[in-house]
């Protein structure tokens, strides 16, 4: 494991592939020998092969949280397929779904208000009050993106400035901004304290990604990136 950990920090990738390789030969069992396997696999863009190696970790380890979060990421850069959503959902329970303040300090002020609301409003709806809790959302008979008043012109300006900024009014009707509220009410995904009463998602990048995709990928949010195609980001 020691030569295989070396061979990977010096960039000898091949190297190490063989190496981490004997070691799951070795140590068959052991998930996290598969894990690094595939963490080398991946790093090579042998991506057919590293999932196989998160699965095998995955099988032996269920709750093996870094191998979730590969093999979701995993599955995604081969393509994507409807089995990316619940690996990415596991991730984020597995993150979130214990109660914890990162560092051990207390949480802000407005967090601590924030989250008594949320459990309010939810008991209140009579929906279940899990530590974690990504809403389903719901998909829409009408549009989601109110029509463009400009005829096209905000489009045409957004292409031909730099920086690319485009200023949008009203840009979601009333029924797809009613559904992303009411998302954001039920989803307990307002991990993140700022200064100012600013609550965000979640507490870093890649986590981020995973509650994020999984966010967008809700029929609410698929419906407005439908309706959202040409337009300007």
């Amino acid at each position: 494991m020691s030569l295989a950990i070396v061979l990977k920090d010096q960039g000898k990738l091949a190297g190490a592939e063989t190496a981490f390789r004997r070691v799951a030969e070795l140590l068959p069992n052991l998930g996290g020998a598969h894990k690094d396997l595939g963490n080398i696999l991946a790093a090579q863009g042998k991506l057919a092969d590293a999932e196989v190696a998160y699965r095998r970790a995955l099988t032996l380890q269920p709750n093996m949280v870094d191998a979730i979060n590969n093999l979701g990421l995993i599955i995604v850069q081969r393509g994507g397929s409807p089995e990316r959503m619940p690996w990415f959902r596991r991730h984020a329970e597995f993150v979130y779904g214990t109660p914890g303040n990162p560092g051990g300090q207390a949480p802000s002020p407005h967090k601590v208000l924030h989250d008594q609301e949320q459990r309010d409003y939810l008991k209140g709806s009579g929906a279940a009050t899990p530590s974690f809790h990504l809403d389903e959302g719901a998909r829409m008979n009408g549009r989601a993106l109110n029509p463009d008043p400009s005829n096209g012109s905000i489009g045409e300006k957004w292409k031909n400035t730099s920086p690319q900024i485009a200023v949008l009014d009203n840009l979601l009707t009333d029924e797809a901004l009613g559904r992303i509220r009411q998302f954001g009410y039920r989803s307990t995904v307002w991990h993140k304290s700022y200064q100012n009463g600013y609550i965000g998602d979640v507490q870093n990048a890649s986590q981020s990604f995973c509650v994020g995709y999984s966010i967008l990928r809700t029929p609410v949010f698929h419906r407005v990136h439908a309706h959202d195609r040409g337009r300007p980001r």
